[in-house]
């Protein structure tokens, strides 16, 4: 095999080990019952699912649109505002003094959602023959719903074992997300660099800021919610999003190129932001004692 070839696998072998072990760490912190309760807070879950499956797709679809981005980076934005939950946005909540629990019950229903959300904006921007969308939500399926249910299930049948397991693969994720980080910059480093000198990055500063806004806006009264809700909104779950821009668009590198970038970028934000809100409400403590 070519140098080129082993990078190549390990990109796909680790991408696909950082989905199953995100997925199954989730699963295996929650139980139904405890989804199902998340709702129980129903007007704030309904404005956080309404921000991040609707409101954020619509606005980067009409400014791609208004602004005539290029195709592929067009498609990859796309592609990662239907990606919502990003699994580092459980990280970003705790830094900015969210509530945790109610992040990951949102992360959690975004995980689901994801199998239609994605099919459908992708849609919308480019529609697919009947063969191609079936191919998409078998992935989908594939690389979350089952590794989710997988979760649920060991955690339903050995609970006393589930926070152990949530742990070893939440590691097991975290160690290899550095791996899909560096393989993906050296196979896409030329078009990266394209994205660099095209002032896409600006975009995607501007779009994860605006997300960050409005994601407060929504957040409701309490200001915990308002910072769970803003953080949550920065993140979007890259790994599910490469793993669909390698299979729908892998004659088009910019789809996969954008992709990393948000990500990157977006790790860099969250927690900037997460951290400053949790500053602000550590000043606005002491202000008022």
């Amino acid at each position: 095999m070519t140098p080129e070839q082993i990078l190549q696998l390990t990109y796909n072998l680790s991408l696909a080990v950082v989905l199953w072990a995100t997925a199954m760490a989730i699963g295996l912190q929650l139980t139904v019952g405890q989804i199902a309760g998340s709702f129980a807070r129903t007007r704030l879950m309904i404005k956080a699912l309404l921000l991040n499956l609707a409101v954020i797709p619509l606005g980067i679809w009409l400014l791609t649109w208004i602004l005539s981005v290029e195709p592929g980076v067009a498609i990859g934005l796309l592609l990662l505002a239907a990606a919502a939950g990003g699994p580092f946005g459980l990280t970003a909540t705790q830094l900015a003094r969210g509530e945790t629990a109610f992040a990951l019950a949102l992360v959690s229903v975004l995980q689901v959602t994801r199998v239609v959300a994605i099919p459908f904006w992708l849609g919308v921007f480019s529609p697919f023959e009947l063969a191609e969308v079936l191919q998409l939500i078998a992935t989908l399926v594939l690389y979350i719903l089952l590794p989710l249910a997988v979760g649920l299930m060991l955690r339903t049948f050995w609970r006393d074992h589930s926070a152990s397991w949530s742990r070893l693969a939440q590691r097991v994720g975290s160690a290899l997300i550095a791996v899909v980080i560096a393989s993906a910059i050296l196979l896409y480093r030329e078009t990266l660099a394209d994205l660099i000198f095209s002032g896409t990055l600006l975009l995607i500063l501007g779009i994860q800021l605006l997300s960050l806004g409005l994601g407060y806006v929504f957040g409701g009264p309490k200001a915990t919610g308002r910072r769970t809700v803003a953080v949550t909104a920065i993140v979007r779950s890259s790994a599910v999003a490469l793993v669909v821009a390698n299979q729908m668009y892998p004659e088009q590198p910019h789809v996969a190129a954008t992709v990393i970038a948000y990500g990157v970028m977006a790790f860099v934000v969250a927690t900037l932001a997460a951290l400053s809100l949790a500053r602000h409400q550590r000043t606005s403590g002491a202000l008022t004692a």
